[in-house]
């Protein structure tokens, strides 16, 4: 039977024996989730997860050593208490010398070692360390060590626990009774076991005890290691004086108190709830307890056997539980026991600490989530939405300028037959591409236009409106009746109009299927981009592909490429960083761009943020400073502008890259910032100002791209006084030196309405772009006035590797208002926006996924409601005021759609959710029993008084991984669920939401603050297991998870 693993990040419960390597979430090279290989990169070896002797582990093999350092991989663990007890506790099998590091790291970033193990060839071997954090203890980090190279070294069933805690567990549901030791598998374990009182100490022999249940019964099974057998306090007049195990099982109708000896003797008392203790004599701590004579026995079974062999002897013991004596939450109270009696000694141990001499004492026990039995659970079922209200909320974004659309759908099959001629055979392919990813079909080209469902052609559009060129040559026209025809002036006007289609398409079934419509649109701006680094690495050419299909699905018509080190150039290889793109890479970003006849728009850091380059020791030579202060913060920032050899060297790379992007007609120079490091200090630029060096630079290069056929862009902000152009080095005054045939791409990240320069630029004859930041507030201004002056257009920014952005809230948002408020910019201003900018991006760049609900399971939460929705009054929501509530969810009714899922929002007097917050720390076994191609979560968080808002913010405060959700299956696997801060969940007064998670609602509390909900939807990657039940999770952070409602899907 395969074990389940093991090291889970999770430190804040004891459930799950706070797991640090959970089973199948790897990645890597083979790295259990949330550890990475913590060695140097010379060093060659293995990491990876493996099978071995019925255990899943961590395999490192080190076989070549490199210049320093060790082999290892590593975790880090938040939330970690001060002055708190913890446990770890782990196997080891070892073919050569190995080591388990476990740091404990202090505020003052200094850290204390403790060492669990380290050896050298080993059969499995467990390893225990319990220690007592410091008063500045931080967090902890845990090393699995290859101490030199050799052979294999496996690690295994790892964990942590705070022994400070109440431990919680969840019982699993078996099909059958345990009995062999494959059947025991299945069940949790409670341990570890530690001795009494508050020095909480590791017993001299372990315990190791497991339950589960299996209709209405609680099966338990205690091994208790003995190395004195023989010695065993047996047979002694009173049944507790004996060397015994004791349970303690608290239910809504009192105390069970249950022994069983090594000789197989049980007996079983009741106990009041306020039981009271009476002495038996007046020399000893031996005691009786008033029991309750009201209160009917439990119907048990006991047996104990002894194993010499093992130095163990294990008991055994079966509880009926009735349902009457467990609560709707399935929540019952559990203290274990060991009482070991050797000779004249006596040493008590149990699973949960105690801060007396005795085993029941107030607070001194476990929780014990028992599971649902199939028919405690009735979820109603819902139907999923037909296929006219899925069309009805399709939208399209940007806004066409004129949109009608009808009553009926229109219906193809799942391969749509499309009648073309040869000049739209590139808009064919568009079309292929855009209905693969969003509807995972392939359309079919037909010969005759009747047998088609599509038709692309070519034609006039609009020509009875007073549009310029430029609108023309982007306008088109969609007529969807019984066939939907998609007209344009030019092939990028169809490619427009293919992705106005997309988002009026939905799947339904084997079909694809659009409302009516007629529409005719055209763009209001011009230049309409944004700015990307090319991928950092090879890796990384996937996410630029979906990024580009994005950003042309929302009709973008400019891609500035930034390229500098991240592609292998012929002519200077060493200039790529590792594992750069190749030219050939770089002409599929650039196929690409082209397919959407999309402008690209190349360009590479010219002689400021050179560092890229200069910071390699082959370059160093053309550094303006050679010897730069060590103590700035800018080193090796510009290159001199007057080395003879350094525009040959830029003029290679610029070549290279027009290579790759032929169809660019516009090339950017950066040049910005220049004055972050001083100018004008080498010999060769000493004597000239800032004015002279910087249009001297400009002309350069813009005469080297004027003999290409290129027209060159640049950065503004060294040409502004207010901005980098002015004291002490002045290179605002080359603005009268260099050429008005430079368009100025005038970047400002203010959220406010001052945007003078563009103006400015204007006036002097300048066309300009205006580049603007992820502020709602800065691009809706800044397009604003670029609009109001006619100039060219507005370009967003990113300045993060391109694999960020779909991991970015800030850069989704600000990409999809970019490409409503460019497109149109008069008919959607940012406050008549009704759709959330964050699900829009995520439906257009995440792609297809199979399957179609048909219909859904709700299920009702209210047994395990803690919180109301409104604010003020008892258990107020976010412990806030009554003007800051967010019932206002409520006021639709108890069933409520949010993209396309049904909830059950229900309320249980003035509860309406699950808050994780204080001492509830999780909720176990909420009941599913079906299965289910998804779960999808309406959930959100509390707001964190440390995070920062900013995409660029000091983000080291912010939460991290607020909680999880355990998903547990009906064979005893699970699956977890990480909700991470502003990934997976958002807090209630979030501006935008998360990247994974739909924005589900929003609105307004009584004071005006802005609240919302999101949808987590969770695709199973097992839909043909049972799903048993799941669990609620909290880890201890700075922001708290909320639960309100979940919905199982079906397909």
């Amino acid at each position: 039977m395969k074990r389940i693993v093991f090291l889970c990040v999770a430190v804040c419960s004891s459930f799950l024996m706070a797991e640090l390597l959970p089973q199948g979430r790897f990645v890597g090279e083979g790295i259990a989730n949330g550890w990475w290989r913590d060695a140097p990169d010379d060093h060659q070896g293995t990491m990876k997860v493996v099978e071995v002797d019925g255990r899943q582990a961590q395999l490192i093999h080190w076989t070549g050593r490199g210049k320093v350092g060790i082999y290892r991989t590593s975790t880090d663990i938040r939330g970690i208490r001060p002055n708190a007890n913890y446990l770890l506790e782990g196997w080891v099998k070892a073919d050569s010398e190995w080591a388990v590091f476990w740091y404990e790291f202090l505020r003052n970033r200094e850290y204390l070692t403790h060492v669990p193990g380290r050896d050298a060839k080993t059969d499995w071997r467990k390893l225990s360390l319990k220690i007592k954090t410091t008063a500045d203890c931080s967090y902890f980090r845990i090393s699995l060590i290859a101490r030199n190279p050799g052979e294999p070294i496996y690690f295994s069933d790892f964990s942590l626990r705070c022994l400070d805690d109440t431990p919680e567990v969840r019982v699993p549901l078996l099909k059958e009774a345990p009995v062999q030791d494959a059947d025991w598998a299945k069940a949790v374990q409670l341990s570890p076991f530690v001795t009494l009182g508050k020095d909480m100490k590791l017993p001299d022999v372990t315990t190791q005890a497991s339950v589960a249940y299996h209709d209405q019964k609680l099966y338990f099974k205690i091994l208790c290691h003995e190395p004195e057998l023989d010695k065993l306090k047996l047979n002694q007049k009173s049944f507790w004086d004996n060397d015994t195990i004791e349970l303690f099982l608290a239910t809504n109708q009192g105390t069970f108190h249950f022994g069983i000896t090594p000789d197989g003797k049980s007996l079983q008392r009741k106990i009041l709830p306020d039981t009271a203790r009476f002495f038996k004599d007046w020399h000893s701590w031996d005691f009786i307890r008033e029991a309750d004579e009201n209160l009917k026995a439990l119907d048990w079974i006991a047996s104990a056997t002894r194993q010499p062999e093992n130095n163990a002897w294990i008991a055994h013991a079966t509880i009926d539980i009735p349902k009457q004596i467990i609560p709707k939450n399935k929540v019952c109270k559990l203290q274990l026991g060991r009482s070991r009696k050797i000779g004249d000694t006596q040493q008590n141990s149990a699973w949960c600490r105690t801060n007396g001499e005795f085993f029941l004492e107030e607070g001194a026990n476990g929780w014990l989530w028992l599971p649902h039995e199939p028919d405690d659970v009735k979820p109603q079922e819902i139907m999923s939405k037909s296929l006219i209200e899925q069309l009805q909320e399709k939208f399209v974004v940007p806004a066409p300028q004129r949109q009608t659309t009808g009553s009926k759908a229109i219906t193809w099959s799942d391969s749509p037959k499309v009648f073309f001629d040869a000049s739209c055979q590139k808009s064919f392919l568009v079309l292929c591409r855009v209905f693969n990813h969003q509807f995972g079909i392939e359309p079919q080209k037909v010969g005759k236009p009747e047998q088609a469902d599509i038709i692309l052609t070519l034609g006039d559009v609009a020509q009875d409106l007073n549009l310029t060129p430029w609108q023309h040559h982007e306008a088109y026209e969609i007529a969807a009746e019984k066939q939907a025809i998609l007209k344009a002036n030019t092939t990028r006007g169809l490619a427009c109009a293919i992705q106005t289609m997309r988002q009026l398409c939905v799947r339904y079934d084997d079909q694809v299927a659009m409302m009516q419509a007629d529409i005719l649109d055209w763009p209001n701006m011009q230049f309409r981009g944004w700015q990307l680094f090319a991928p950092d690495t090879q890796q990384f050419m996937d996410d630029a592909f979906k990024v580009i299909d994005t950003l042309a699905a929302l009709k973008f018509n400019w891609i500035a490429i930034q390229i500098d080190d991240r592609m292998v150039y012929e002519k200077h290889p060493k200039l790529a960083r590792e594992n750069a793109p190749t030219k050939s890479q770089h002409r599929e970003i650039a196929d690409l761009i082209d397919l959407y006849d999309i402008n690209p728009l190349p360009m590479t850091q010219c002689m400021s943020h050179f560092d890229f380059i200069l910071n390699k020791p082959e370059f160093r030579h053309f550094a303006e400073i050679q010897n730069p202060d060590p103590k700035a913060r800018w080193k090796f920032w510009n290159y001199c502008p007057r080395h003879p050899e350094v525009h040959k060297l830029m003029f290679d790379m610029i070549e290279e890259q027009l290579q790759c992007y032929p169809k660019a007609k516009l090339y950017n120079v950066a040049l910005d910032e220049i004055t972050f490091e001083p100018i004008g200090v080498c010999d060769r630029c000493k004597g000239a100002s800032g004015g002279e060096l910087l249009a001297e630079e400009i002309n350069i290069l813009h005469e080297f791209l004027k003999s290409k056929g290129i027209s060159m862009a640049m950065w503004g902000d060294q040409l502004l006084v207010e901005h980098n152009g002015g004291e002490p080095y002045n290179t605002a005054q080359a603005l009268p030196k260099i050429p008005k045939d430079v368009i100025i791409f005038d970047w400002h990240y203010n959220i406010g309405n001052s945007h003078k320069s563009v103006k400015f630029f204007r006036d002097n004859g300048f066309q300009l772009v205006g580049n603007g930041w992820y502020w709602p507030a800065n691009i809706t201004t800044f397009i604003d006035e670029i609009k109001r002056l006619n100039c060219l257009g507005f370009s967003g920014t990113t300045w993060k590797p391109i694999e960020f952005i779909r991991n970015s809230h800030h850069l989704m948002t600000a990409i999809v208002l970019a490409a409503e408020r460019t497109w149109a910019v008069d008919k959607m201003p940012i406050e008549k926006i009704n759709y959330h900018t964050n699900n829009v991006f995520r439906s257009l760049h995440d792609p297809y996924q199979p399957g179609q609900p048909s219909k859904f399971l709700t299920y009702d939460l209210s047994n395990w409601f803690n919180v109301s929705l409104r604010g003020g009054g008892n258990n107020p929501w976010m412990g806030l005021s009554s003007e800051h509530g967010a019932e206002a969810i409520l006021s639709a009714g108890p069933l409520q759609w949010f993209s396309l899922i049904p909830f059950k929002l229900e309320t249980k007097g003035n509860l309406a959710a699950i808050e994780l917050k204080d001492d509830v720390n999780a909720i176990r076994q909420i009941p599913i029993n079906s299965k289910a191609a998804s779960l999808s979560f309406l959930h959100t968080a509390s707001v964190s008084k440390v995070a920062s808002p900013l995409m660029h913010g000091d983000h080291s405060k912010d939460p991290q991984k607020l909680g999880y959700y355990i998903v547990h299956f009906d064979d005893g696997s699970h699956e977890i669920i990480d909700l991470y801060w502003n990934k997976t969940i958002s807090a209630w007064n979030s501006q935008v939401g998360a990247t994974v998670a739909n924005v589900a609602w929003s609105s307004h509390t009584q004071s005006g603050a802005r609240v919302m909900f999101g949808v987590l939807t969770w695709r199973n990657p097992h839909p043909e297991k049972t799903i048993a039940s799941f669990d609620f999770v909290r880890e201890f952070d700075s922001s708290y998870p909320v639960l309100l409602a979940v919905t199982a899907e079906i397909f």
